[in-house]
């Protein structure tokens, strides 16, 4: 893999990982391998979008172990053994 691939990866990488030391580190190597402004960009935004996905699904997993709706409203069983139909 060459260097601006990996610096691009590790970019992203930072993003997903909230982890500011990590971008200032690798965003001073990715200028001096000659990375553009748009192309770090681009490894942000795709970062981000893992993270956002990430939170996502821990917060669905969350929900499911607590029995609670993405309001944290409880989740009843409508129709379960021993209760009333709705």
């Amino acid at each position: 893999m060459d260097i601006k691939t990996r610096l691009l990866m590790s970019l992203a990488a930072s993003a997903a990982a909230n982890c500011g030391p990590c971008f200032e580190h690798y965003h001073t190597k990715a200028g001096q391998a000659g990375l553009e402004a748009g192309e770090i960009g681009q490894a942000l935004e795709l970062g981000e979008k893992i993270r956002g996905g990430a939170g996502m699904s821990f917060k669905a997993s969350v929900n499911k172990t607590m029995g609670t709706d993405s309001a944290g409203n409880e989740i009843t069983a409508c129709c379960a053994p021993g209760a009333t139909c709705c």
